[in-house]
């Protein structure tokens, strides 16, 4: 049984690219990669990342048209600082998930889920991982926060962005 409660559209659509209830993924190295880089891994981003992490979702119908749970590719994205800015505009840590539809996705110690615009346009966030996922699956979905970024609270590469 999944540790989250997920709404039928949330979970068929996880089934549809290879997620089940009892899914269990050894994140040992992940959270080793994390840890290096001094990111925290709470307990929730590790129980989250247990179930959903290496799934691919194809969602051209969804509220993301596509993300992956993988946090080698969202590393890509983020440059050294940009996480603590992050972090200090939310006010808690983050974990990285993973990406899609333009968002970096993270996740907070209490549960929340943060979608951050590849330009540091915007973020959302998420009060629970219910709503993350309705969030990333559902397009009519609007029970989330919205935070449009002013130029001094995006890193400079992105000041002039939006």
């Amino acid at each position: 049984m999944s540790a989250f409660r997920l709404s039928e559209r949330a979970r068929a659509a996880l089934r549809s690219h290879g997620w089940h209830e009892s899914r269990h993924v050894d994140i040992g190295n992940v959270v080793a990669l994390l840890e290096s880089k001094d990111i925290d891994v709470s307990p929730a981003a590790a129980t989250f990342l247990r179930e959903f992490y290496g799934l691919n979702l194809d969602l051209p119908h969804g509220g993301l048209s596509a993300v992956t749970f993988n946090i080698h590719e969202e590393m890509t994205f983020l440059v050294e600082g940009e996480l603590a800015r992050l972090e200090g505009l939310i006010g808690q840590r983050l974990c990285p998930l993973g990406l899609g539809g333009r968002f970096l996705i993270f996740m907070t110690p209490s549960a929340e889920m943060v979608f951050l615009h590849d330009e540091w346009l915007l973020y959302l966030r998420a009060r629970t991982i219910h709503d993350g996922f309705e969030v990333i699956c559902t397009p009519e979905f609007k029970e989330y926060e919205t935070i449009t970024l002013s130029d001094n609270q995006k890193p400079p590469a992105f000041g002039d962005a939006g």
